[in-house]
């Protein structure tokens, strides 16, 4: 579900696959209406040529259409399932609306009818939504061509998620704009209630109840991954539809005859598609649990970085968004669809999945894209070698001990092209922690893409990773200084106690009401009460509350010094503080504790430049920005190049591996940390000598080999928490820093991290994860998971824990 402003989308997948007016099936008329309204090209739109002239709003160019099919689960090991009918995806728009819209007397939630987004020819699954107001909603799922797996429940879940998949699924994408959203129709698409106007309020208040029909449909559904086969002739249209009119089909540009394997048959000859890009459309790989963020922008109106900007019209004109998107994706062979399992070292290299990152205006999806690969190459120790020969050291000069599976055993071995394909660890699992770009703080950091990343078995030790995008610049930077004061402040306290007599009234003996009591001054006899005063005479009353009853209090002298915490019931106690004013430094020691206490404070201002020397109670930080220069209407804040990168690789987009090059910097390590003792295998060092690595570093190998030591004690190293580990050095460490935050997934092989999540507000991330120090005492529930937290207070540039000071992005300071 998703949501903002005033309206809801749900959207669900099921196995009742029939009605729900999809997209695809639209009359020849309502399509005619549809692409008029939205302002389409119409005759692209209505002419049923899927190839030279694309409509990617009405037309059916990925072959959405078809009859519901199955899948024998049987086949999966499950034959009391048997046959299991694909699941389609069904959305269903909700809108609230306030009593003066309708005027009805309660505010009214209207949901649409339900719509079928698609046919289940291939089966559905994960759907994913995100709504912006002004500019829509957006929706991503899973399709499986040959039905769900249900895998086997060995990591920590019990299979049946999706986080499997045949070859050839694809992640999927639709969406509806802002304002046709709640367009109420006529019957049909493309016309609209209430004399063409379609309102909605119009109809609650015509119709009271029920289910309006939506006048604009979803747009059909479109591939975003490149996970399926293309070939030079077949009945998929957009594999040879020119979508980028450069008069060349997109998806399949050339194409190379190549011999394909199939478990299910003998081999056959293939003439493949190669992209415009140079990509091989083999489908042999599958893409799953995809996440999604979205965030609006305005495509006329600039957002002002100005530090006092008058920003209304930018969001009173918000009508798109950039959407960004990271799933997992298996690397094609060694997935072990076949059963046995391939016993073909190429085939057990190339196990596991990498994490991919997308990102579009909403309006304008990359079809059939690549995306860009956020984990990084395997680095190996440096003494490893290959025992059957398939890696290759990297030829590239990159930094780090990469390998590269070579030959490519698809694209070479199979195709003839080359290319250069890195050997990766296992990365799965991504998890999005984004904002919107004009609540970025000074960092410019606007996500940061998450994802769980080591060896390939399910269940076993892995760390969680992440990579840091941060607001364009044109070359222009503002750099500020902030000078930190610490201050403090002497009070002197003095106290007073004082003694609170009850407050008795007591029932008149006397009372006799007679008609003596109707006239003034009337007898004592009249009263039904009486209390005593300060001098013990009596005061008569008719209130049973009365407060004068309440003599008051008998106070003691004033006493330098704190209200002490032995008062009798009747005694209350008065403290006040004679305060000096503050003054720049910490709070002096020699305070006397019977009287005296002292109150810290820290007050920042922005300064020139920072002091050369500042005594301890000071503290000056530098931020540098380069917003000032970045246009809101027209450039990406959530683009490729703008993840945090020092180290680039084939971004001149020749290598059809990375198209969009790769990252060859560590991700930030969120969950690293330093083994101090064990049970058996003593420190890190020790400890990861003696980890059962298999001869690929990319799973575990008991054969004669001692028991996993269960790990005592630990320690993070880096900024905010131990900055000198003692006796330890590690010789692996990638840079030198004392920090784990550039630690490989195998610095540490004993703990395991999952279940990141978190957010940011301006400069401010929490992230959160799962962990324990000892996975393989996991395994038989002989260890324990806890939940821990990792924040940074300059958009991931360190991570620490809560400083003395901080200073968000509302100009709000706070204190720790």
């Amino acid at each position: 579900m998703a949501s903002d402003g005033n309206q809801v989308l749900v959207v669900w997948v099921s196995r009742y696959a029939k009605g729900g007016n999809p997209n695809y099936a639209m009359s020849d008329d309502e399509r005619l209406n549809v692409a008029t309204y939205l302002g389409l090209e119409v005759t692209a739109c209505t002419d049923g040529d899927l190839i030279t002239t694309p409509c990617l709003y009405l037309e059916d160019h990925f072959s959405v259409a078809g009859s519901q099919r199955s899948s024998d689960l049987a086949d999966e090991g499950y034959p009391l399932i048997g046959e299991l009918p694909y699941a389609a995806v069904w959305a269903a728009r909700g809108v609230i609306l306030p009593p003066e819209a309708t005027e009805l007397e309660a505010t009214s939630f209207v949901w649409f009818k339900a719509e079928r987004l698609s046919s289940a020819v291939r089966d559905a699954n994960r759907p994913e939504a995100k709504c912006v107001k002004g500019a829509g909603c957006v929706v991503s799922w899973q399709e499986d061509p040959d039905g769900i797996r249900p895998g086997s429940g060995d990591g920590p879940g019990e299979g049946w998620s999706g986080a499997i998949a045949h070859h050839q699924t694809d992640t999927w994408y639709s969406y509806i704009g802002w304002d046709e959203f709640s367009l109420v129709g006529d019957g049909d698409y493309g016309t609209f209630y209430m004399d063409g106007t379609g309102d909605l309020a119009e109809w609650v208040a015509a119709n009271g109840t029920g289910q309006p029909q939506a006048a604009i449909p979803m747009s059909i559904p479109v591939r975003l991954t490149d996970n399926a086969m293309c070939v030079a002739e077949g009945d998929k249209p957009y594999c040879y539809a020119d979508f980028d009119d450069s008069g060349t089909a997109d998806f399949c540009a050339d194409s190379v005859n190549m011999t394909i394997e199939t478990p299910e048959g003998p081999t056959q000859d293939v003439d493949m598609c190669i992209t415009e890009d140079g990509r091989l459309l083999r489908g042999n790989t599958a893409s799953t649990r995809a996440r999604l963020g979205l965030h609006g922008y305005s495509t006329t109106v600039a957002y002002s970085f100005a530090e006092v900007a008058d920003n209304s019209e930018f969001f009173n004109t918000i009508d798109s968004a950039w959407l960004t998107m990271s799933y997992e994706e298996n690397k094609g062979l060694g997935d072990c669809e076949e059963d046995p399992a391939s016993e073909d070292p190429v085939d057990k290299v190339d196990m596991g999945k990498n994490v991919w990152y997308h990102t579009f205006d909403m309006f304008n999806p990359e079809l059939v894209s690549q995306g860009l690969m956020l984990n990084q190459p395997a680095i190996y120790p440096d003494d490893f070698t290959d025992p059957n020969g398939v890696l290759d050291e990297d030829p590239n000069d990159l930094g780090f001990n990469f390998f590269i599976i070579d030959p490519d055993p698809i694209y070479e071995t199979t195709a003839g092209l080359e290319t250069t394909l890195y050997q990766t660890e296992i990365a799965r699992r991504p998890s999005q922690i984004t904002q919107n770009f004009y609540d970025a703080g000074p960092s410019g950091t606007v996500a940061l893409q998450l994802w769980k990343q080591g060896i390939v078995r399910r269940g076993g030790p892995a760390d969680i990773m992440g990579r840091r995008f941060v607001i364009p610049t044109d070359g222009t930077s503002t750099t500020t200084h902030t000078l930190c004061t610490t201050f403090n402040e002497v009070c002197d306290s003095e106290y007073q106690v004082c003694t609170v007599p009850d407050c008795e009234i007591f029932p008149n003996e006397d009372y006799k009401y007679t008609g003596q009591c109707k006239k003034p001054n009337p007898p004592t006899s009249c009263y039904l009460y009486y209390y005593l005063d300060e001098n013990g005479d009596r005061v008569y009353t008719n209130d049973p509350e009365d407060p004068n009853a309440c003599l008051e209090p008998v106070c003691g002298e004033w006493q330098a010094g704190f209200c002490p915490t032995d008062l009798d019931d009747d005694q209350t106690c008065e403290q006040v503080s004679e305060c000096l004013d503050p003054v720049e430094g910490f709070c002096p020691s020699d305070l006397d504790p019977l009287y005296q206490y002292c109150e810290e404070s820290t007050e920042c201002h922005t300064v020139p430049e920072c002091p050369a020397d500042t005594p301890d109670y000071q503290e000056c930080t530098t931020t540098s920005t380069g917003t000032d220069g970045f246009d809101s209407t027209a450039v990406n804040p959530y683009a490729y190049d703008n993840m945090v990168c020092d180290t680039w690789a084939f971004t001149e987009g020749l290598n059809p591996r990375y198209v969009k090059g790769f990252c060859a910097d560590p991700a930030i390590n969120l969950s690293g940390n330093t083994i101090l003792t064990s049970e058996s295998c003593g420190d890190a060092i020790g400890c990861r000598d003696a980890f059962p690595f298999s001869d690929y570093f990319d799973d575990i190998d008991m054969t004669d080999s001692l028991p996993i030591s269960k790990i005592y004690t630990w320690e993070m190293i880096g900024p905010g928490f131990t900055d000198d580990p003692g006796s330890f050095e590690d010789p692996l460490d990638i840079d030198g820093d004392l920090t784990n935050l550039n630690d490989t997934s195998w610095a540490n092989p004993y703990d395991m991290a999952k279940g990141h999540r978190g957010f940011m507000t301006g400069d401010m991330i929490m992230a959160m994860y799962a962990w324990t120090p000892n996975w393989n005492d996991l395994t038989n529930a002989h260890s324990i998971v806890n939940l821990y937290v990792r924040r940074s207070f300059d958009g991931g540039l360190t991570w620490s824990t809560t400083p003395g000071s901080y200073t968000h992005t509302n100009g709000e300071t706070y204190s720790g």
